[in-house]
């Protein structure tokens, strides 16, 4: 028996280490569990790739002009916007004038400054006054004067009606330096012969040496100023027909109040003109009379600009007694949320001055 057991127990341990040192047999995945893990990875695929399509064509739409329903979208915020001035448009880059055959370009030095000038000249109706403002800060103010009296004494004679109205100098703000040396108005009977009897490219004020003489003077001014303004301008009628307590034959001062104004959009002119109906009583009291409000109609600069409204020139009078009038201090509310920080409220000494209302 004991040889018998041995051998029992010889056997059960080849048989336990038969168990120990055979591998476990290999789990298999059905066949068809994996045809359908393929069908889900490629319907998430699919999806992705129209998902990421849908957005690049999104994004490029967005960086083309709207067409279709979105033009609708933006006509129907057009016409809730239809009380909003909107800007005339000018072209995307503003480079310098290449048009030198018409003397405007000596004037404006950028083709948006020319061309707007330009438009407006020939285009300004033949039976309303047009006032050239130069607002001039100097480099040589000889050169200048050079070209200044050609223009008042060789130029102005030959055009009927034309003549200086006004005539300031050292625009200067409280307890500062003068920003500008001068600002000369020019009226002149319309805005068309302002470009045929000065500026012209065959005409100047009658022939082509007029033409030149006049080209040279231009150089000179250019030469002599280190920056400059220079508007077209209408008169203003809302001082006649709204304001007439500011209006007075005597109001013609050795000091003036120089205004440029930049009105807010879009309710920035109803502000202002609210600040003037509940102060005009006190100005015409204080004898503070518009000389001219000027509605600046296109404009070129020399140097750095700034885009302006409307000009107003005023007495001073007794601007100190106004200024602390209960109505005056509640109305320049409106005249502060009215106008941009670029304007100019400045004081300025008279040489020629002409009250446009009289």
């Amino acid at each position: 028996m004991i040889a018998g057991d041995i051998e029992q127990k010889n056997t059960l341990r080849e048989d336990e280490y038969e168990d120990e040192v055979t591998p476990a047999k290999k789990r298999t995945v059905p066949p068809l569990l994996i045809v359908l893990l393929l069908i889900i990875f490629c319907v998430i695929g699919a999806f992705f790739f129209i998902f990421l399509s849908k957005e690049t064509k999104d994004n490029n739409n967005n960086a083309l002009p709207t067409t279709g329903d979105n033009n609708d979208n933006n006509n129907n915020n057009n016409n809730n916007n239809s009380n909003i001035p909107t800007p005339s448009p000018v072209p995307i880059v503003d480079e310098p004038v290449t048009d030198e055959s018409n003397l405007l370009s000596e004037l404006c030095t950028t083709n948006n400054d020319f061309n707007q000038m330009k438009i407006f000249l020939q285009a300004a109706s033949t039976n309303v006054e047009v006032y050239m403002i130069e607002m001039l800060k100097f480099k040589n103010e000889q050169l200048y004067r050079e070209y200044m009296d050609y223009l008042i004494n060789d130029v102005l004679p030959n055009i009927n009606g034309a003549e200086l109205v006004f005539r300031m100098e050292k625009i200067f703000q409280v307890n500062e330096e003068p920003e500008w040396d001068e600002v000369m108005i020019i009226k002149y009977p319309n805005g068309p012969i302002y470009l045929e009897k000065v500026l012209e490219q065959d005409n100047g004020i009658g022939n082509n040496a007029d033409r030149e003489m006049i080209k040279e003077m231009l150089e000179r001014r250019n030469a002599g100023l280190q920056s400059s303004y220079v508007w077209a301008t209408t008169l203003n009628t809302d001082v006649v027909d709204k304001y007439s307590e500011l209006v007075n034959i005597t109001s013609e001062k050795t000091d003036l109040f120089f205004h440029a104004i930049k009105f807010k959009s879009p309710n920035g002119r109803a502000d202002v003109a609210r600040f003037d109906e509940r102060t005009k009583e006190i100005k015409s009291a204080n004898e503070l009379y518009a000389q001219a409000w000027l509605d600046v109609q296109a404009s070129c600069a020399f140097g750095d600009s700034f885009d302006y409204d409307q000009i107003r020139i005023e007495t001073i009078g007794g601007y100190s007694a106004a200024i602390v009038e209960e109505d005056w201090i509640e109305g320049s509310e409106f005249r502060v949320d009215g106008i941009e920080t670029t304007s100019i409220s400045a004081f300025t000494f008279n040489e020629i001055s002409t009250n446009l209302y009289l």
